[in-house]
């Protein structure tokens, strides 16, 4: 699947199942009768049980006795669907949510399928699928933003619903989503934001706006949904890295223009800007230039610092 495919053609079933399977979908969860609602991106491989699992993580309404686990088909599913027929005849019960991917689940960017749980109904929208897989490799599910505070599931329990939606809460349900693949600290008191704010924050950049624009990191277009604050913006975007071999720096992106200095082993720089093509970065702190990523050996340079032990590598070049 490429950019040219997912933009000019909304019939996604061009493409292979087993392909689409490897992309990232973002989906907005709608609640019925309710100015509400949550943007998640989902791998297209994952099941509806898990994404049934993840629509209660964002609304709060997981049982205080239910641990979300990241594991797929792990832990109990909740609620039903409603899709197209031939998808509906393969629910029989909550255990084929298993079988069925979300990638089966849309036929077309801006499918829409229902999921109720107690007394509500979400409608789940595909905002779109990415181009390629995430070239940062951020762990899923996610939760990108939304709007308005949740509901409870059941009109009973309206007035003991006490909900917030703020940007603590949206890096709660990060937090939550990673599971064991966020390490805190010793004694267990900070959390993934508290430790690398940039990070924390990309894990909530969503790769289409309300508008359905591709966004950063496929395009040099950026956009953030409620309710990350306005002045977080300029963080989300700067990847903390360590020198693991000594490196020079440039003025310009070039390697054969000025040479400014050399930053020695072990040292903390902020990257704002990366050439995967050319393996070449752009460093603000502790000067502004531009480094290689990898030696002429093809040994790495600069290594990410990460807090989050996610499978794969927070970054690849």
């Amino acid at each position: 699947m490429n950019a040219i495919e997912v933009l000019r053609s909304r019939d996604l079933t061009d493409i292979p199942l087993h392909i689409r399977k490897h992309r990232e979908y973002q989906l907005k969860l709608a609640v019925e009768g309710e100015d509400c609602y949550r943007i998640v991106i989902v791998r297209g491989g994952s099941s509806l049980h898990d994404l049934s699992k993840s629509i209660m993580v964002v609304y709060n309404w997981l049982p205080k006795s239910t641990k979300f686990k990241y594991r797929t088909n792990t832990g109990s599913s909740f609620g039903e669907f409603k899709i197209r027929e031939e998808i509906n005849e393969k629910l029989v019960n909550r255990t084929s949510l298993q079988s069925v991917c979300i990638a089966e689940a849309f036929n077309h960017v801006t499918d829409v399928c229902e999921w109720s749980f107690a007394e509500r109904v979400i409608k789940i929208h595909c905002m779109g699928v990415t181009p390629a897989k995430d070239k940062i490799n951020r762990g899923l599910p996610r939760c990108c933003g939304g709007q308005g505070v949740g509901p409870p599931h059941s009109e009973n329990l309206r007035s003991l619903w006490r909900p917030t939606w703020t940007q603590n809460d949206l890096m709660d349900i990060n937090e939550m989503f990673l599971g064991q693949r966020f390490t805190r600290d010793i004694f267990k008191l900070v959390t993934e934001y508290e430790l690398d704010q940039s990070s924390a924050l990309r894990r909530c950049a969503p790769f289409f706006d309300d508008r359905g624009n591709l966004l950063r990191p496929f395009t040099s277009r950026e956009f953030m949904f409620d309710p990350i604050e306005k002045d977080m913006y300029p963080e989300v975007w700067k990847f903390t890295f360590r020198v693991v071999r000594k490196c020079s720096v440039r003025e310009l992106a070039d390697p054969s223009s000025d040479f400014l200095c050399g930053i020695e082993v072990d040292k903390r720089v902020i990257v704002d800007i990366v050439h995967v093509e050319t393996k070449r970065a752009h460093i603000i702190e502790p000067v502004v230039g531009w480094v290689h990523l990898r030696d002429r050996k093809r040994r790495r340079i600069l290594q990410e610092i990460k807090h989050a032990t996610d499978n794969d590598e927070s970054f690849k070049f």
